[in-house]
């Protein structure tokens, strides 16, 4: 035999355990003699070998097979040894006597294997042995099983689909990432539940008549993948392979602009049927779909840059082997001179705003012949604007906001980073002022003091600036570790300094948080790093934040989320949280102070619970906290059937097939009544479990390369049926039957004298008989019909209550079919032991009922016989919804029929009651015909992701069916019955099943559903329907699957105005209702159809608790997007951050005036003033040429004096260059600007220059 068909008759063991003993007996050339030791011995020449195996015990679900090969007469070779997938190479040198091996890491629990061992020697044949696998030892270990089918071959393409059925059952920690892989083709899905059933298709396989291995990849080590194989359908065509040219033509240069166009032909020889042809030109692309009709393709690239050089042109294909394709070709040189750069500036104020006294300038600049790139700038009053440059072409809007409306005029000017293209400016004229009330403002700074070794505390003081209030106003300031400062402001402009003492110095960024008692101020933090610890330890700190999550109605099950804050806590060690059930350990490390934590899966019972913290050592905790679980949600999820099939290859030695089935049944009410009819006898199997998954075999099918239906009718109408239709293998020549042999084994049993009877007990032995058909073994009154089977050769009967008479008897046996029997034997009742009158008895016999194509209906006679009757007696004769009588006077005989039952091939029983009570009953079964005029269609529909989406987010849906039209997708906003769901609904999509599956949509992401913009989740009833409905109202099936659509977070976002000063600006955020989500600032932003979106270039990130305020500090020059997302159910919602805009800083004249002179001594009367002011308020002063808050004068920021002077009595400086002081002038809105005079020195030591009178004398 050779190895490859081995392997693949292996393969076929592997997945079917009950076929191994079966198909192992007829493998030609192999003796297998099964020892109790699990060892074997198989001799082939002079070769010969035994094999011992040993399953080791189970360990965390897996367990190691040892095992000893002992050799005779063995040449130098290689042996290979297998058990399903797992492989061995051992090298084994001439005579070597004995090898040992060993196979790790096999799946405990895995049932009966084979171990194969091959020599590479042909006089050493092929080495099988069996053995069982250890018992799983855990409770419920991960499982992945695979079923596939294959379909037929596409002649037009010689293409094929493969469809799948992956299930995976106890999956301990979802979401588990399988990747379906054969050949170069892959599916990845991500299984988001503990059990999953996922369909998926692969279209467009080549068919090459060979076996190919499909593999499962898993990312658990705990859920193992597996590996199987399938043999793909033979070649049904031959294609010729498709092949490109390209040809190109580039125009002449084009003086006006300095570019060309570039022309091209693409030219296909065999276009596929499917796929994209993309052209690529340096950064230009074009694509177009393939289609069968088209064999050239044109294309044109306009304005391209005439530079001179080599221009490629790449032709690339996706699903379609007809390139790349690349060519060449010749950029025409320049031909033009650049024109000189032209640029106007427009400018347009708008009004006065009486709410801040301020205007917006609002301008575009417009440039032709301009530089290709670098940086424009548009500047006025200290504020600028920056635009990069793409293109020496375009035009710029630009505004510049909050500007303080005075009147003035002022200038805007724009310039290039490029100063070939001259600067353009333009003079406007400011609105007048309008404002009346400025508005309130708050400013806080914070500094903290050093730490204090003997007590390891520090100050922190807090500088309040508030502008423009209605006074009296009440602030109060708050924050971890200190009481409340509560403080009353009775001016418009005020400056509060508040000192906190003994705080402990941790190291840790704290708030501090300003409330005030005027809605019109609102509030402000700001935050701080305490000093570092500089003395002992402190104590430890632990305090718990726990957030429960929406009940999730697929499951009836929450998430908590969590974090436990450590402060001063210990540095090694663990740290424990514990929710009774369950628990997560954590490493401490002393540079982590939060730990986050998630409990899946938690019954939604709307109880209270209790986390509990503990750590290893006694520094810390334990501390708990309680909170309530959501209240229960679950809603019952509709049942569904998925059935899949696939007959094996035709057995030439007894012309049968086996069929192969797997069967899907979710969401049912346990338990739930399968019955598997249309080959052979009835399969009837009770499902225990909410999701089940059922595989079986039928053996001994007759080849006949006919089409089949196997149908599974179920005990709940809520689950309803489902047929899966597929063709036998045409029949393989049959080997000659050996004759058939039939004996008879009697043995009857001694008189009851109770009753004078007694029982005759026997058995029918068939060596050689038929696999299908019936056997009847009878005794002239009585008879037990048998289903006759291929693997049974004992048939035993017992006749009971018969009458001891002492006389002959017959027992005779006899088959539906010629090949056998009939046979007949006697035997000789017990003589009588009593003289009391025969009982009563009842015996039964019935025909084998026909299906009527009229009407789907049989009928059913037989005979009724009493035996020792007296008097006359009603028979009642039932089988379930129908019945008759008949009357029998005495003891005798009467005929009957039941009609018009519903051929289900179903087994049925008919019964029969006497209206004489010492007559008893009587019944039997048999088996009703098929239906035969094919049943109604059924659809089965799933929901490939969850359940629940996210608003944004698409749905795709599998659907299993035996309708071979076209299936409509339909939407309802409510749940529809009957005939309702074929009128109205929004059709989503349509396709026609392939192998009785089907997806939709395909090739996209998904169906977009609705948008839900509301505050609540909105569900919609997505419903399977034929396209064209039958004729018949009660054949109009459909499947339901149900999408709920969670809405999208509901964000509030002002920015606030900030000082042109500022490094940072702030934003307010709130998200309407309860929960809590995380704000994610970035630059940039990927928003993917049907997919969630998400933040490029982050900046910074923020935590917001629904129904609350927010406010989040950014860089300055922020001016990106925010995502904000639901930590619950994940949703966004994605919007735009406004560009800063500042508040006007003040403008002043800083003098220092110098002291005066008496006589030679300089007098201490200098002075500092302030002039030209503009939007100023208050000052501050230092000595030198850097501003200090710490040593400024005075310690906080005063109202300007009306004179202006803000310093007097000041020295005459000793340094000769004068001293310098840094003036620090403050707006209403807190915003500042520094200026730095220089006080010069004076020197009163030098008298004033004395008028002397000269005399001049000219002599000669």
């Amino acid at each position: 035999m050779k190895k490859d068909n081995y392997l693949h008759s292996k393969a076929i063991l592997h997945q079917h355990t009950s076929l191994k003993k079966l198909l192992l007996n007829i493998l030609p050339c192999i003796l297998f003699t099964l020892l109790v030791n699990h060892s074997v011995f198989a001799q082939t020449g002079e070769c010969s070998s035994t094999l011992s195996i040993t399953a080791g015990p189970c360990t965390n679900n897996l367990y190691t097979l040892s095992g000893v090969i002992n050799l005779t007469n063995t040449p130098a070779s290689s042996l290979t040894i297998l058990d399903g997938s797992a492989t061995v190479e051992i090298t084994v040198p001439a005579n070597t006597t004995s090898v040992g091996f060993t196979i790790n890491n096999l799946q405990a629990g895995s049932g009966t294997h084979v171990v194969t061992v091959f020599s590479s020697a042909t006089a050493c044949n092929v080495l099988d042995g069996f053995y069982d696998a250890p018992p799983a030892c855990s409770t419920t270990p991960c499982s992945i099983s695979l079923v596939t089918n294959v379909g037929a071959c596409t002649p037009a393409t010689n293409v094929y689909s493969l469809t799948g059925i992956l299930t995976a059952s106890n999956v301990s920690s979802p979401p588990l990432a399988v990747t379906i892989t054969t050949g170069t083709r892959t599916v990845v899905q991500s299984l988001t539940a503990n059990n999953n059933n996922f369909v998926f298709v692969l279209n467009n396989l080549p068919s090459d008549g060979q076996l190919h291995p499909i593999t499962v990849a898993t990312s658990s080590l705990e859920c193992p993948g597996i590996t199987d194989t399938y043999a793909a359908p033979a070649s049904c065509s031959v294609s010729t392979p498709c092949s490109a040219t390209v040809s190109l033509s580039p125009t002449a240069c084009n003086s006006v602009n300095n570019s060309y166009t570039l022309n091209g032909l693409i030219s296909i020889a065999n276009v596929p049927a499917s796929g994209t042809i993309t052209i690529t030109n340096g950064s230009l692309t074009a694509t177009s779909p393939l289609t069968t009709s088209i064999g050239t393709y044109g294309f044109t690239f306009n304005n391209l840059p005439s530079t001179g050089g080599t221009g490629t042109i790449n032709v690339t294909f996706t699903g379609a082997d007809c390139g790349p394709v690349s060519q060449t070709y010749a950029i025409p040189a320049a031909c033009s001179v650049a024109m000189p750069c032209s640029k106007t500036l427009t400018l347009l104020p708008t009004a006065c705003n009486p709410a801040n006294n301020s205007y917006t300038l609002n301008g575009t600049v417009n440039v032709s012949n301009g530089p290709a790139s670098g940086v424009l700038t548009l500047s006025t009053a200290g504020a600028s604007i920056t635009f990069a440059v793409g293109s020496a072409n375009g035009n710029y809007t630009f505004n510049f906001g909050n500007l303080p409306a005075n009147g003035t005029s002022s200038t805007v000017t724009a310039s290039f980073s490029d100063t070939s293209c001259s600067p353009v400016t333009e003079t406007y004229t400011a609105p007048v002022a309008c404002s009346v009330t400025l508005p309130c403002s708050l400013s806080l700074a914070l500094t903290p003091g050093s730490c204090n070794s003997a007590t390891n505390g520090y100050s922190l003081t807090a500088v309040l600036t508030a502008n423009n209030i209605t006074p009296p106003m009440t602030v109060t300031l708050s924050g971890a570790g200190f009481n409340s400062s509560v403080q009353t402001l009775t001016a418009i402009n005020n400056v509060l300094s508040v000192n906190i003492t003994n705080l402990t110095a941790d190291g840790s960024v704290k708030t501090i948080s300003v409330a005030t008692s005027a809605t019109a101020c609102g509030t402000i933090s700001q935050t701080y790093t305490a000093p570092t610890a500089c003395s002992a330890a402190p104590p430890c700190s632990v305090s718990l934040a726990l957030s429960p999550g929406a009940c999730n109605s697929a499951t009836n099950s929450y998430t908590l989320s969590g974090a436990v804050f450590v402060a001063n806590g210990p540095s090694s060690g663990s740290l424990t949280v514990s929710n009774g059930t369950s628990s997560l350990t954590f490493p401490i490390s002393p540079t982590i102070g939060t730990y986050s934590f998630n409990f899946n899966n938690l019954p939604s019972n709307g109880a209270a619970g209790t986390i509990t913290v503990t750590f290893t050592g006694t520094s810390c905790g334990p501390v708990s906290q309680t909170y309530t679980a959501p209240a229960a949600c679950t809603v019952a999820q509709p049942c569904g059937l998925l059935f899949a099939v696939s007959p094996t290859a035709c057995n030439p030695a007894t012309n049968t097939y086996t069929l192969e089935a797997t069967l899907l049944a979710n969401n049912v009410t346990p338990p739930l009544t399968v019955t598997i009819t249309g080959a052979g006898a009835p399969i009837i199997q009770s499902l225990t479990t909410v999701s089940n998954t059922f595989n079986f075999t039928i053996v001994n099918l007759s080849a006949d390369g006919l089409p089949h239906m196997l149908s599974v009718a179920t005990s709940a109408t809520a689950c309803g049926g489902i047929s899966q239709t597929y063709t036998a293998p045409t029949a393989c020549t049959a080997a000659v039957p050996l004759p058939c042999s039939v004996s008879l084994t009697l043995a009857p049993s001694a008189c009851n004298p109770a009753t004078n009877s007694y029982t005759l007990s026997g058995a029918v032995n068939v060596a050689n008989g038929p696999s299908s058909g019936t056997l009847t073994v009878s005794n002239g009154v009585q008879s037990v019909t048998y289903a006759i089977a291929a693997n049974v050769g004992t048939y035993s009967f017992n006749f009971n209550n018969l009458t001891s008479n002492g006389a002959i008897g017959t027992i005779t046996a006899t088959f539906s079919g010629t090949s056998c029997g009939p046979v007949s034997q006697t035997y000789t009742a017990p003589t009588a032991c009593t003289t009391a009158a025969p009982a009563c008895s009842l015996s039964l016999t019935a025909s084998q009922p026909v299906c009527s194509l009229t009407a789907n209906a049989y009928s059913v006679s037989g005979v009724v016989t009493i035996a020792n009757g007296t008097g006359s007696q009603t028979l009642t004769v039932s089988d379930g919804v129908r019945s008759t009588t008949v009357v029998i006077a005495g003891s005798g005989s009467a005929n009957f029929v039941l009609t018009n039952l519903t051929s289900d091939g179903a087994t049925h029983t008919i019964s029969v009651v006497s209206s004489a009570t010492a007559c008893g009953t009587t019944s039997r079964t048999y088996t009703a015909p098929a239906n035969c005029q094919g049943p109604c269609p059924q659809l089965n529909l799933l929901i490939l992701n969850n359940a629940q989406i996210c608003n944004g987010q698409c749905a795709s849906f599998s659907l299993s069916t035996d309708a071979t039209g076209i299936i409509e997708l339909v939407q309802f906003s409510t749940p529809q019955t009957g005939t309702a769901v074929y009128t109205g609904g929004v059709v989503l999509g349509e396709g026609t099943p392939v192998n009785g599956a089907l997806v939709i949509p395909q090739g996209i992401p998904g169906l977009s559903l609705p948008q839900n913009n509301g505050s609540t989740p909105v569900t919609y009833y997505i419903y399977a329907r034929l396209k064209t409905p039958s004729a018949d109202p009660n054949c109009r099936p459909f499947g339901e699957a149900q999408v709920t659509i969670l809405p999208s977070p509901q964000l509030s976002m002002t920015s606030l105005q900030t000082c042109s000063s500022s490094t940072t600006r702030q934003v307010v955020l709130s998200v309407a209702g309860s929960g809590t989500y995380v704000a994610t600032f970035g630059t940039g932003a990927n928003a993917v159809s049907c997919a969630l979106k998400n933040i490029t270039g982050q900046v910074a990130s923020f935590t917001i608790t629904g129904g609350t305020t927010t406010t989040a500090t950014l860089p300055v020059g922020f001016a990106g997007a925010v995502l904000v997302s639901n930590l619950t159910t994940g949703c966004q919602t994605m919007s735009g951050v406004a560009a800063v805009t500042y508040f006007p800083a003040p403008a002043f004249t800083a003098t220092a005036t110098p002291v005066s002179c008496s006589g030679v001594t300089a007098n201490a009367d200098a002075q500092l003033s302030l002039g030209s002011l503009q939007n100023a308020t208050a000052y501050q002063y230092v000595s030198g040429n850097t501003f200090s808050s710490a040593t400024a004068i005075p310690a906080a920021p005063t109202q300007i004096p009306g004179n202006g002077i803000i310093a007097t009595g000041l020295a005459n400086p000793t340094a000769i260059t004068g001293q310098p002081y840094t003036v620090r002038v403050y707006s209403n809105s807190g915003c500042y600007t520094d200026q730095t005079v220089t006080l010069t020195r004076k020197d009163c030591a030098c008298p004033p220059a004395a008028c002397v009178p000269v005399t001049a004398t000219r002599i000669r």
